[in-house]
């Protein structure tokens, strides 16, 4: 199939109302959702339509779409020097495309080359640069990828999930991913945002979706495979409810923001 590419963009912020808070205001819609995919550039004919999935499945539901970029569009700077404006301006991002343990791959404005946004980039731990993900709005985070929740629980080189994603979490309530190399599809987003909409947590949501749509072997070698395992990383503040029962706004309960948590965990199941 012939996809019409997507306009250019020009270097200038999304409009968005600053200063304004939604946090534990369940009761006011809309909220905001975002994408950030590499289909056909990077060889990949499922992104374009997983990610169209995501935001229209939220749309329908009232959200507002800040940004559907992808390919060339699908800035590093959007999750990293530009994050105020585009990943933290949201409630729920989803990426799909290129990753791996130490993260995913976007792509540099001025020449659209690869630039992968690394566990590096994100600090040493939470509140530590403590302006990247959920100093704002940003609740939920879903890598849709071939990673970046590898451990070495699951397979050796998997490397220590907890220790390398930790600085993510200013105020972020969930990363979700994979620690093992997946296939490309098309139906992630859609069924992880009907799912959710029933009023399942978002993890189980998750969870779900991966089993339904992933093989349980990759075929891989460690620390890639050679089973694929879904999963999701969350923090905790002790005394306060936690992230992992956490429902899309509107279909449930949300924890407030896990700020300086003391408690980090990840989860894994077999798809």
């Amino acid at each position: 199939i012939a996809y019409k590419p997507q306009p250019k963009r020009h270097k200038r912020p999304v409009p968005r109302t600053r200063g304004t808070r939604r946090k534990n205001l369940v009761a006011i819609n809309p909220f905001e959702a975002g994408t950030s995919w590499i289909g056909e550039l990077g060889g990949l004919s499922g992104s374009r339509n997983n990610a169209q999935g995501f935001v229209d499945g939220l749309a329908s539901a009232g959200w507002n779409v800040n940004f559907n970029w992808g390919n060339c569009n699908a800035w590093e700077t959007d999750w990293h020097d530009n994050d105020d404006d585009y990943v933290d301006a949201a409630d729920f991002v989803f990426y799909t495309g290129h990753a791996g343990l130490d993260g995913w791959m976007l792509v540099n404005p001025s020449n659209c080359d690869a630039d992968f946004l690394s566990s590096s980039k994100v600090g040493s731990g939470p509140q530590n640069p403590g302006d990247i993900w959920g100093g704002q709005d940003l609740e939920w985070v879903v890598v849709a990828a071939c990673g970046p929740l590898q451990d070495d629980i699951l397979s050796p080189g998997g490397g220590d999930v907890l220790q390398r994603w930790d600085g993510a979490f200013d105020g972020l309530h969930i990363l979700m991913g994979y620690g093992a190399i997946t296939f490309d599809t098309e139906e992630e987003g859609k069924r992880l945002v009907q799912y959710s909409r029933e009023g399942q947590t978002i993890i189980n949501s998750w969870f779900r979706t991966a089993q339904e749509i992933q093989p349980s072997d990759n075929g891989s070698s460690a620390p890639d495979g050679p089973t694929i395992y879904v999963g999701a990383m969350w923090v905790e503040k002790s005394g306060q409810p936690s992230p992992f029962n956490d429902h899309i706004w509107g279909y449930g309960s949300v924890a407030p923001d896990p700020r300086s948590p003391n408690i980090l965990a990840c989860m894994w199941v077999p798809c």
